[in-house]
């Protein structure tokens, strides 16, 4: 896929190429786009992602099903919530 997107209109709206959205819907994410030539956006996301990494997955953890990685993270994200104020 060379491509995630065919056109880009204005704002946030995109017409994603059909394999990109078969993806999507095949793993029930919901795709958004960063606005063109907006560097800063693609940093804060990779920022974000790192902070995860860091704050959940380390030391590197190893679990026997992917349902009790589920539900280890889910407990973990729930904990993390109650513990601190979302800035919004």
């Amino acid at each position: 896929m060379k491509t995630a997107v065919d056109a880009i209109f204005i704002g946030r709206d995109r017409r994603y190429n059909r394999r990109f959205a078969e993806m999507c819907g095949h793993y029930l994410v919901e795709p958004e786009a960063c606005t063109p030539a907006a560097g800063w956006e693609k940093g804060q996301v990779e920022n974000q992602v790192g902070l995860v990494r860091k704050r959940f997955f380390t030391p590197r953890l190893r679990f026997k099903t992917l349902e009790d990685l589920n539900g280890w993270l889910a407990d973990k994200c729930v904990a993390y919530a109650k513990e601190h104020r979302h800035p919004e």
